[in-house]
């Protein structure tokens, strides 16, 4: 079965979520992995995986987790973003 498209506003928040993480620094000096990333927002790292790729639309409770993991607004998160109306068939 062939993979279907990620939705356009998937993925922009991927793309957010991912040029975010990668601002932030661990207490090393390196940038945060996915892994820990994940471990800060209390998910799974294949669904963060997922979410930065696009090919998974995060849940309101993830979209929380994750901008309170990432220290920044919700809004920075989601301003702008635009969801179809109609479901494809």
């Amino acid at each position: 079965m062939p993979r279907q498209r990620p939705a356009p506003f998937a993925e922009e928040f991927g793309r957010r979520a991912r040029t975010l993480r990668l601002r932030l620094r661990q207490p090393s000096g390196r940038r945060m992995s996915i892994e820990r990333m994940a471990q800060r927002a209390g998910m799974d790292r294949t669904t963060l995986g997922r979410i930065e790729l696009g090919d998974m639309v995060p849940s309101l409770t993830n979209v929380l987790r994750l901008a309170q993991a990432l220290e920044v607004d919700p809004c920075d998160l989601v301003a702008g973003l635009r969801a179809p109306l109609e479901t494809p068939r």
